[in-house]
């Protein structure tokens, strides 16, 4: 279910941008839109699309400071046809996420119980990331669970983009990702956005407990917490339907996986397409992949419609 498209990767649309941005004679813009055109050209007339396509996200990765200083913001918005257009969004207000603070302290991490420190305390958000604090900041969606027959009591069209407002983001690429933080950071430079990491995650979980869940080892309750195989229907649902853990976080578990960060190496993984640990579980997995030790990878160059994020700073 998390893999990347098997079907080629053809992108019939080169570049839509609007008459502001052909307009514009900054050099970074015209640097960045000329080098774009040659991976497009090239991705159409090749079987290696999936690689020209990581190569894209690294180039707009790349140009992105300079853009942010231009007022531009180049963003890779992958099409459910499998089409990939280069948009514009202008830099819009910080949605309102909801944090809680998280004490510094330490717990035993991981099925090897290691003891692990969290040196200073950090904030998180309560929920997972939603639809519509994504489409603030990006301007799209590229949500696989977003018509209307996916969510009749909260749907929104907003300048032909469908939303689910209220469910969690997914099928985005890590490239989006970083993009989204960014933009936040740059928004709020008070704060820096980013991902927690594999052990913060993993100590706001447990929150404080030391079971396989944060109400015990037996999974008798996890449908009072958690949207898993068990009762979720095969699709994602809205977010803070369930019951907090102990530190006031919804979705800790189930629902969608969730991304964090791991600097940890593992082997075979290729060097350009590194793999990224996610955490959690989700709405597809059965009750044993949503205890707090379990975790799983993919590939930075995939789209899942089961993984979506949790927001630190």
């Amino acid at each position: 279910l998390r893999r990347y498209e098997k079907e080629k990767m053809k992108i019939s649309s080169l570049i839509a941008f609007d008459r502001s941005l052909r307009r514009a004679s900054n050099a970074v813009a015209a640097a960045l839109i000329k080098r774009l055109v040659a991976l497009v050209a090239t991705t159409s007339k090749s079987q290696s699309g999936q690689k020209n396509l990581v190569e894209i996200n690294r180039t707009i990765l790349n140009y992105f400071d300079d853009f942010l200083k231009a007022g531009l913001v180049p963003i890779v918005i992958p099409a459910g046809t499998g089409t990939y257009e280069i948009l514009r969004s202008y830099f819009r207000s910080v949605p309102k996420l909801k944090f809680t603070v998280i004490r510094a302290g330490r717990f035993l991490m991981g099925h090897s119980k290691d003891l692990t420190f969290i040196p200073k305390p950090f904030e998180l958000q309560t929920s997972e990331l939603t639809q519509e604090e994504w489409f603030q900041v990006i301007g799209a969606n590229p949500s696989f669970f977003s018509s209307v027959h996916d969510c009749p009591e909260g749907h929104m069209v907003i300048r032909g983009v469908n939303l689910c407002l209220n469910y969690p983001v997914e099928t985005f690429l890590l490239a989006e990702a970083d993009i989204f933080m960014r933009i936040m950071s740059f928004r709020d430079p008070q704060r820096k956005y980013r991902l927690p990491t594999n052990a913060e995650w993993e100590y706001a979980a447990r929150a404080g407990t030391r079971t396989t869940y944060t109400f015990g080892n037996s999974d008798n309750r996890l449908n009072e917490f958690a949207w898993s195989r068990r009762n979720a229907n095969l699709r994602s649902h809205r977010v803070n339907l369930k019951s907090a853990n102990p530190w006031g976080l919804r979705d800790i578990a189930g629902n969608v996986w969730e991304l964090v960060v791991d600097d940890r190496v593992f082997r075979g993984e290729p060097a350009d397409n590194k793999g990224i640990t996610i955490r959690g579980g989700s709405w597809i997995n059965r009750p044993s992949a949503l205890g707090n030790a379990v975790e799983d990878r993919i590939f930075a160059s995939w789209t899942c419609y089961d993984v979506g994020i949790r927001v630190a700073r």
